[in-house]
């Protein structure tokens, strides 16, 4: 009992939460006029949620998943304490099974593995730093590892020796000293000042007062509370990211965009996305900020042709020379029906009359990865563009431009190639 109370009472500093939490101003940011996020439920059952980090569920990983992590858990252990200190390790859980301390062999690996087993299954990018308790009880053993060394050689040797094995023993307990100067950049978060000049770099950038700021990565926008709460810089600006909020307005980063586009402010993503000009009309503004300025509107005319369970062909754009050893720039539109079932690439092929294939553009990922087409919605407008460039030797004749959509992982067509253009070759490239 004594034991269960040392171990939670802890627990209690969750108690400030929710006394802190109704005024705390950026756990309420006002969206819109009558519009404000609510980050924390201050209600039993929301503080429950917090503690027992509800919010974070999504990250879990199977079992099957979880054990494929065990090797990266075994490199970054012995990153930390090498070979000679993995060594250690092992000699010291077998001094507390030789010696008879039973308990507290049972009390400290059952620390150990709960904290590695909960890193496996915990998929975030940043799992490191949860494996600190972990590599703080490794420490223990392989100090108790080093000590029943000493003790074992100074038992099997004169005592003669004693004093140099006493020597040994302390220049091994100085070496993280030793080794501090090199791994100083790496703990020593002083010399980090990336992160400050690059919002200095934002913030330095004309945006309205009242701008939206979006990323993908909330450790990314996390700073800027820091900036607005501690220095006072910007208070009008809100940074939002997916999963800020539990609600599915909030699910991912198209969600994240429509719910901020919704509130009628200016909206800003703090860094290039490759793949959401997709979705969205964007403009590039100095430094690595876009304006995002609202959802792509189907283009005029419209054709609407079916083209599979998923999309409808809309129309294309194209323009450069339809020459020989020319670049085409051809843009193609989509309507989404179906949210499609996995991430799709796309392709564009140029055949000859003959049914040959005499050129490719380079296939890729509509969306990128930051809205890839499981995250297309009914209605949506995808912006698909290529750069096709045309062989050197071209026969005069005509060529079909066929396009469509694959499984990457299987190659399987999500349905037959679509002809979208004819090219005319003429019998020669103009002289200049």
């Amino acid at each position: 009992l004594r034991l269960a109370a040392f171990v939670l009472a802890p627990l209690l500093l969750y108690l400030y939460v929710p006394l802190r939490g109704p005024a705390t101003p950026w756990l309420h940011p006002t969206l819109a006029p009558g519009q404000t996020l609510a980050l924390f439920d201050s209600s039993p059952l929301g503080v429950l949620r917090f503690i027992l980090g509800v919010g974070f569920a999504p990250a879990l990983r199977d079992p099957a998943a979880a054990l494929a992590q065990m090797p990266h858990a075994a490199a970054l252990l012995l990153q930390h304490f090498g070979w000679p200190g993995f060594l250690l390790i092992l000699l010291g859980l077998a001094a507390l099974a030789l010696e008879g301390r039973l308990a507290l062999l049972a009390f400290s690996g059952l620390g150990f593995l709960s904290v590695v087993a909960f890193n496996l299954f915990y998929g975030i990018g940043d799992i490191e730093p949860f494996y600190l308790p972990a590599y703080l009880i490794a420490t223990l053993w392989l100090t108790l590892g080093l000590a029943y060394a000493v003790d074992l050689v100074t038992r099997a040797t004169s005592t003669r020796l004693r004093p140099l094995l006493l020597t040994l023993t302390a220049l091994a307990l100085i070496l993280p000293a030793l080794q501090w100067p090199a791994a100083r950049a790496s703990f020593d978060k002083r010399l980090a000042v990336e992160t400050r000049l690059r919002w200095q770099t934002i913030l330095a950038q004309p945006l309205p007062a009242d701008a939206i700021l979006v990323s993908n990565d909330r450790d990314e926008m996390v700073p800027l509370l820091y900036v607005q709460q501690i220095e006072g810089q910007a208070p009008g600006l809100t940074g939002l990211f997916p999963l800020i909020s539990p609600d599915l307005a909030w699910a991912d980063l198209r969600a994240t965009l429509d719910s901020a586009l919704a509130t009628g402010r200016p909206v800003f993503t703090i860094k290039p996305m490759p793949g959401v000009e997709a979705l969205y009309a964007v403009e590039a503004l100095p430094g690595e900020l876009l304006r995002v300025q609202g959802r792509r509107p189907a283009p005029d005319p419209s054709f609407e042709y079916p083209y599979g369970d998923y999309l409808r062909w809309l129309n294309l754009e194209w323009w450069g020379d339809a020459l020989p050893g020319g670049e085409l720039h051809i843009t193609l539109y989509w309507r989404v029906t179906q949210t499609p079932p996995q991430t799709w690439h796309s392709f564009l092929q140029v055949f000859n009359a003959a049914g040959e294939r005499i050129k490719q553009a380079d296939d890729h990922r509509p969306g990128g990865v930051y809205l890839p087409s499981p995250q297309w919605r009914p209605s949506d407008v995808i912006v698909d563009s290529f750069t096709l460039p045309l062989p050197e030797e071209l026969p005069p004749g005509g060529y079909t431009v066929v396009a469509g959509f694959y499984n990457p992982d299987t190659g399987a067509r999500m349905a037959d190639p679509l002809p979208v253009a004819t090219l005319i070759s003429p019998s020669s490239r103009p002289r200049r």
